[in-house]
Formats: structure tokens, sequence, C-alpha cells
């Protein structure tokens, strides 16, 4: 399948270059296991953010400047018919899930578990739109939104155009996640798909 991918323009970022891999946490970094709110059963994972993680969430920006939230917007384009919603979910699901930075929810310097299933409903979308231009229009006005902190701070959203017009992904996602670069190599498993 064709599937060209470009950056949109990050809502707030400041482009730095840093070396790849100094945004990673390792097990030393796992502090606690606690009992999740919402079921006395249930495990609920804490784990200390890496330092870059840590000041993307408390704000790179002086709070007078009222910016938004650090995102990274990727936004590709299908040559054919973009995938179901439900295959995107069954592969982030399968793929992407189980890494705590996709599971998790910020909590001042902390990713905490606080859901044990993914919710589908929140993390994916689908929208239809008229044209390939009605997708930049939907995109630029979608990066001002912020994502919503009560759950893992990422969201995908299918933009269907009627043929002859290219579909596109729109996947958002908090900024101590990662960078574009990383979440290109972390998305890559998900071009695979057939539909």
């Amino acid at each position: 399948q064709a599937l060209s991918i470009r950056f949109a323009r990050c809502a707030s970022v400041p482009c730095r270059a840093w070396q790849m891999g100094t945004n990673s946490d390792s097990m030393d970094d796992v502090t606690q296991s606690l009992t999740a709110a919402d079921s006395s059963d249930a495990p609920l994972l804490r784990r200390q953010m890496s330092s870059m993680a840590a000041a993307f969430e408390a704000g790179t920006w002086d709070p007078e400047m009222k910016m938004l939230e650090p995102t990274v917007n990727l936004l590709a384009y299908y040559s054919r018919g973009a995938p179901s919603v439900d295959a995107l979910a069954d592969a982030m699901e399968k793929f992407m899930w189980p890494s705590h930075r996709f599971s998790c929810c910020m909590d001042n310097g902390y990713w905490v578990s606080k859901h044990a299933k993914m919710e589908r409903s929140y993390h994916f979308r689908e929208v239809e739109v008229a044209s390939e231009g009605a997708i930049d229009e939907w995109v630029q006005a979608a990066m001002m939104q912020a994502l919503d902190k009560n759950y893992p701070v990422w969201r995908v959203t299918i933009l269907r155009a009627p043929a002859p017009n290219r579909s596109a992904l729109f996947w958002q996602l908090h900024h101590s996640i990662g960078d574009g670069l990383s979440m290109l190599f972390a998305f890559s498993p998900m071009t695979q798909l057939g539909y």
C-alpha cells in the first residue's frame, strides 16, 4: 500500500534537535505498583517519566503566554482508501498499547495507568470530509484542541474523502510520549495494515 507521510506544523513546540533515545525510560524508572482508583483489584502502574518527558508535561513556555500543550501531529495520506478504524484500533492495541507511554496518563512527572483497556471511542474517530483541502482545514482546527489528560495523551482520526481524493490519518500525541521521528518508527507497523 502506498502511504505518504508529512508532519503537520506542531501547535506550540519550538524546534529542538536531540539524540534519539534520550527520551526513553528504563525499568529502573518503575517506582511502585498501586491499586487502581476504579477497581480495588486492578494493579496501577506508576512509572517516573524521563526528564525530557517531565519537562514537556510541565510545559515548555512561560504560563503567562497561555500556549497550547506541546504536541506532535502526524498527517499521513493514503493513495487508496484508508483502513477501517477497527483495523487501526486493533493494530494499536497489539503494537502500541502495551507500552506505558501509550497506555498511561501523565501525572506530575509520572506515567500512571488509569485505564485497564484502551478506550476506542476516545482514541479513535472517523470524520467524513468533502476533499483533500477540507482535510487540511480540519487538521489546522484540530491542532488547536488540547488532548484530554484523563486519557493517555494521544488520538487518531481517519479523515475520509470521497474518490478520487486521498483520505488521511491524523495522529495527535503529547510531546512527552516522544518526538516526530521516534513516533514515525513506532507507527510503522500500522502502515502495513491490509484493507
